[in-house]
This record gives C-alpha cells, sequence and structure tokens, in this order.
C-alpha cells in the first residue's frame, strides 16, 4: 500500500490541472435605467433663495474664549435666521477673557457635529488652547469639514484649523469657500461671508481632498 501511495503521489491530479473555461459576461455595457430622471427627488431641483433661516450653527467655547465676539456671532446669525448653540466641554456657564457672558447651551457629549450645519471657533488665546487639548474639539470640527460644511475660525482659532489638518484651499489650489478666517478686530465683513457660505449649504469640491483619520 505504501508503495501505492507514492506512485500515487507522482501522478499529476488531471481533475485539478484541467480548469473550466472563462464564462462570457452576462451582458455588454450598464443596464438601462429603471425609471426615468425626476427633478423632484434632486438635490439641486431646489436651491433655495441662499437664505439661512433654521440652519443649526455651533458655537464651540472653553474658558478663556474672547466673549464679544461669541455675543456678536449669535446676534448676526439670529438676524439671519439661523439657530446658534454654544458647545462647551460641560453644559453650564462659561469663563470668557473679556467678561462677556456666555452660557454653553450644549456640549460634546450630547451635541455631535452631525446635528449642525456650520461651526464658529471663537477668539482667545486660552480657550483656544483649551480646545486644542480635547479631543473631543478636534473630531467635532473634522467631522463638519468632511461633510462639506461651513467652518468660521476667528482669531487665535486658525491655530485649531492646522492641528485638525484642515486647509483654506481646495486640492486646485483655489481658496475654500467653506472655510473663512475671521478676525476679531473686523468681524462684520467675516460674518457676512460667513453667513452667505452657510447658504451654499455644502462645499462638495473639498470631499477630494479630506484631512487625515
Amino acid at each position: 500500500m505504501a508503495a501505492q501511495d507514492k506512485a500515487a503521489q507522482g501522478k499529476p491530479d488531471k481533475a485539478r490541472q484541467a480548469e473550466p473555461a472563462v464564462m462570457p459576461k452576462a451582458r455588454r455595457g450598464a443596464p438601462p435605467p429603471d425609471g426615468t430622471e425626476s427633478p423632484a427627488l434632486s438635490l439641486m431641483a431646489r436651491p433655495g433663495d441662499g437664505g439661512i433661516g433654521a440652519r443649526q450653527v455651533a458655537i464651540l467655547a472653553a474658558d478663556g474664549v474672547a466673549g464679544a465676539s461669541i455675543a456678536a456671532v449669535r446676534a448676526a446669525l439670529l438676524e439671519a435666521g439661523a439657530v446658534p448653540t454654544v458647545i462647551g466641554p460641560q453644559l453650564g456657564p462659561v469663563a470668557t477673557s473679556d467678561g462677556a457672558e456666555c452660557l454653553a447651551e450644549g456640549s460634546f457629549e450630547n451635541s455631535p457635529a452631525g446635528l449642525f450645519d456650520a461651526v464658529v471657533l471663537p477668539d482667545g488665546e486660552a480657550g483656544v488652547a483649551l480646545l486644542a487639548g480635547l479631543c473631543q474639539a478636534r473630531e467635532f470640527v473634522v467631522n463638519l469639514y468632511r461633510h462639506g460644511k461651513t467652518i468660521l475660525a476667528i482669531g487665535a482659532s486658525e491655530t485649531l484649523l492646522g492641528m485638525a489638518d484642515i486647509s483654506t484651499s481646495l486640492a486646485s489650489g483655489e481658496p475654500d469657500p467653506g472655510v473663512i478666517v475671521g478676525h476679531g478686530s473686523r468681524i462684520d465683513p467675516d460674518l457676512r461671508e460667513f453667513i452667505a457660505a452657510i447658504g451654499r449649504h455644502r462645499h462638495a469640491a473639498r470631499e477630494v481632498r479630506p484631512p487625515a483619520v
């Protein structure tokens, strides 16, 4: 039996050597669509009037932020019909660098980025430093950027963009219209640009270069 087994091992397996012929393609070209295009289902069918009524805008805050800039942003957004919400590490009062009153109405735990159409990163070096040390804050900003939402970084918070690997330019080299760097000393023009960018809802051109995970 041992000799027969050795002889069998030396012979090629014809069944295993024979491969089936390649089957022909089921069809040539793409199948026809099941239905016709429906303008009513198109995202571009009703582009709107460019307003930001009822748009949800997050304003990140932590102890040490500039309260005056947050107040200016809130007032402008409310006048435009948007719904601004201050988001902090926890609910409750935020100790601002200029003594202006600020209250965090949501936290990173109970108000995820997916609920918002845009985000404002405040001025104030101490507050920005606290936000920079929170992984939840970085994740919040990155998620809005990945979904094509509008971002306004005021003053010192421009450093948060770099930490989140967010560029102010598109892959084409052109400026990203949805990433705005503002200056606390002349916030009004930046707010007008920010509000106009929110009115576009999404900035799909940036999807070719998402930030690193």
